[in-house]
This record gives structure tokens, sequence and C-alpha cells, in this order.
């Protein structure tokens, strides 16, 4: 490791400390199976506005550096983070008042990457990216940013609205606008799914606002365009209709 302090390269000041400039970022790399290492020093010289601080793979030494670095950026490959048990790395995020954390990894994996963000990464980059792009990514992470890639940030923002949208269409909801889209009566969507004939109005006076119509019909050709998309989720399987019941052979505009 070089200098354990803040300031790991730097002229000297008069009075014997290191020249830390309060616009320099400091980043933190535990050496290690980081193919990057090799030009380190070129990535983060003083030129391009950091600081840089070398670890070796131990978590106390991790801590240390990071307690007396903070603010900084720690960079770690995936797998010292993976080997962690759950509280060493919550006594990492806990080394400082602004430690972010950035990994370098194997692969792109959605699990994966959700998984360390989860934890409290706040970037991943795969392992044998350019070092301006390491730098970027670090800038980037020290300022509260997420660093990822775009298809992967997309998928979780879109997952994350889709779960707290107050449109999203309950599984009951799904069933019942599948059978208005198969042509069912609400007395035979009641039939089917052994509830009341209240219940399958009271449910579609909810979903009609969801999904942007105002009646039956809409509803219906809206089910029979999403049925392989949304509507899909509900693995739906129609049960027996009682005995005297009849099955539509076309939409019907009736309420029921």
């Amino acid at each position: 490791m070089s200098s354990s302090g803040r300031c790991a390269t730097g002229p000297p000041s008069p009075n014997g400390n290191r020249d830390c400039s309060p616009s320099s970022l400091t980043a933190v790399v535990v050496t290690g199976n980081l193919t990057v290492d090799k030009s380190l020093e070129q990535c983060f010289s003083r030129e391009a506005g950091f600081i840089l601080v070398r670890c070796p793979e131990s978590i106390e030494e991790v801590l240390s550096c990071c307690s007396r670095a903070a603010p900084c950026v720690l960079i770690v490959d995936q797998a010292f983070v993976e080997k962690l048990e759950p509280s060493g790395f919550g006594r990492i995020l806990d080394s400082g008042p602004s430690t972010r954390v950035l990994v370098v990894g194997r692969k792109d994996d959605r699990t994966a990457v959700e998984n360390l963000i989860r934890m409290g990464c706040t970037g991943f980059l795969q392992d044998g990216s350019s070092p301006s792009i390491l730098r970027r990514a670090a800038q980037s992470v020290a300022v509260g940013e997420f660093w990822a890639s775009r298809r992967l940030l997309s998928r979780m923002i879109r997952d994350l609205l889709s779960a707290e949208s107050p449109r999203k269409l309950t599984r009951r909801e799904k069933e019942i606008l599948r059978l208005v889209g198969q042509g069912y009566k609400n007395q035979e969507i009641a039939e089917q799914l052994f509830i009341s004939r209240e219940t399958v109005r009271w449910h579609l006076r909810s979903l009609y606002p969801k999904i942007g119509v105002q009646d039956r019909l809409s509803a219906a050709f809206y089910a029979t365009e999403t049925c392989g998309g949304e509507l899909e989720a509900a693995a739906f399987i129609p049960k027996k209709l009682p005995e005297g019941s009849r099955q539509p052979k076309q939409l019907v505009t009736s309420t029921g």
C-alpha cells in the first residue's frame, strides 16, 4: 500500500503534510484481481483531479483507508464484495460520511448488479473497461449518481415504477379483464371465478380508469390487444362453466 492517509501522492507542504486540494477526489482502490490496476497511476493522476490510495484485500485495511480518506470512492473487485459477510460490507459503508462504492465485475448480469446496488453499491463497471471510463464512473458515483449500463438502469426504473404505480392491475382485475375480452357477461364471470356479480361490477369500475377506458366494449378490445403481454402474467386457466351456462362466441356490449 502506498501512503495510508488521504493524500497518497502529491508534494509535501511547508509544514510537512501532503498537499491536499479540496477539489481533489480520493479513489481508494482495493488491489487484487482488477485488470485496470496496471494503469491506475495514469487513470487517477493528480493532473486528472484525483488522489490515489491503494489498499490490500483486508477488511480492516479497507475500513482504515476509507475512514481516513472519506469522502472517497472505494473501487473494489466483484469477487471481493461477494466473499464479504453482509455485516462486513455494512461496516465499509459506515466507515465514512461519504464512502461511495464502485464495483468492477466480470459480467453485466442484471440479478448480480441489482443485488450489489441493493446492498449499497453506487456503481458497477465491467472488468477491462478503459481508464477513461473508470475515471468517469468514479467521478459520477462521487457526486451520488448511479453508474451501470443504461439498459440495466432502465429496467430497474421501469420495474420500480410498475410496482408502485396506482394503475397496476391486481390479479383479480386481470382475470376479469381477460374474461371480458373473451366475451363473458358479468354473471358468467362471477360463476367462473366463484364471486358475486356485484363484485365483478365493482372490479370493472376499478379497472376501467386504470386502462383508460369508459365502457365494456373498449375494455374488451384492450384485453384482446394486451392478452399476449401484460395480462399474460395473470396465468388464468378457465374453470369449467356450471351446467346450463353459455360460453359466448363473440364480444358483447351488455353490462351483464
